[in-house]
């Protein structure tokens, strides 16, 4: 699937959804554009934070700064896991999406 076609896409998931049975709907929480807007952001600031770790480790004066970076890489990392298991991309336990095509 083409990126540029992710809004096209949303929509009618969206169209579907609201044409469905409600019964069919309550499952579905987010549309794919919006779960992977999500998890694009979740994922930047990961990474930011993650990155903040490794440059100042190690590094005199740092702990604090240190400690703050990696708990709240922690944080984002359990909400990306959270959002894996919302697309149910094929971890355990989960329903939903098996694969990304």
């Amino acid at each position: 699937m083409q990126v540029e076609r992710l809004p096209v896409s949303s929509r009618e998931i969206k169209n579907r959804m609201q044409s469905a049975a409600p019964s069919a709907t309550n499952a579905i929480t987010k549309d794919l554009g919006a779960l992977l807007n999500e998890v694009e952001r979740w994922w930047t600031n990961y990474l930011a934070d993650a990155r903040s770790v490794t440059l100042n480790i190690g590094k005199p004066l740092t702990g604090p700064k240190v400690n703050f970076y990696a708990d709240r890489a922690g944080r984002e990392a359990e909400k990306l896991f959270g959002l894996a298991r919302e697309a149910g991309v094929g971890l355990p336990g989960t329903h939903g999406l098996t694969s990304i095509a």
